[in-house]
């Protein structure tokens, strides 16, 4: 278990670029921290779809240094990450688009989705990955028609009845409440 007692909040500082990144951490040296990150440095640089934390904006050049901001002694991770995403906060306001960091940390998920840059990365992951989906959708069904023809024709036939029953029941319903009168189409339309 993390001894919060040793909280630190840390910048990494990019000397080519002036690129900034915000962490947080409770390990008791922030070499240890700085060495995590340069580790994930590397396996991102040997896989880009793998490993991913914005620190690698900062630290690709090779040329960065690292600060400490403040100890911060807590007794919890929540606290430790409200106070990250405080400085997260301040140096978005102070270096703009110079601070990498993508989340704030702390930040709750309701919050994030309030946020205008929550509810439009939202909308671009959804919009940006529909296309693909309904591809890879498409795909499939062609892939595995007759597959799943054959196995919707079973059920069919090994639930027959239960079907017929199920049928009579929503037509008894729908017929009780007068439902083709409520959805204004004639019974005439309807047959």
């Amino acid at each position: 278990m993390k001894d919060y007692k040793n909280g630190k909040i840390y910048e990494i500082v990019c000397n080519k670029t002036g690129k900034r990144y915000v962490g947080s951490t409770a390990y008791a040296y922030l070499k240890d921290r700085i060495k995590l990150h340069e580790y994930d440095l590397h396996r991102w640089q040997k896989n880009p779809g793998g490993c991913y934390c914005t620190s690698k904006y900062v630290m690709e050049q090779e040329q960065y240094t690292s600060h400490l901001i403040e100890a911060f002694p807590c007794t919890t991770q929540k606290e430790l990450s409200i106070r990250e995403g405080f400085y997260i906060r301040r140096y978005k306001k102070e270096y703009g688009e110079l601070c990498v960091n993508s989340k704030i940390a702390g930040q709750t998920v309701e919050e994030w989705r309030q946020s205008e840059r929550g509810k439009t990365a939202q909308k671009r992951s959804h919009l940006k990955h529909r296309e693909k989906r309904l591809q890879e959708q498409k795909e499939y069904y062609a892939k595995n028609k007759a597959t799943q023809l054959g196995k919707q024709k079973e059920y069919r036939e090994k639930h027959r009845h239960d079907l017929r029953d199920y049928k009579k029941a929503v037509y008894a319903w729908h017929k009780s409440c007068d439902f083709l009168s409520k959805i204004n189409i004639s019974p005439e339309i309807a047959k």
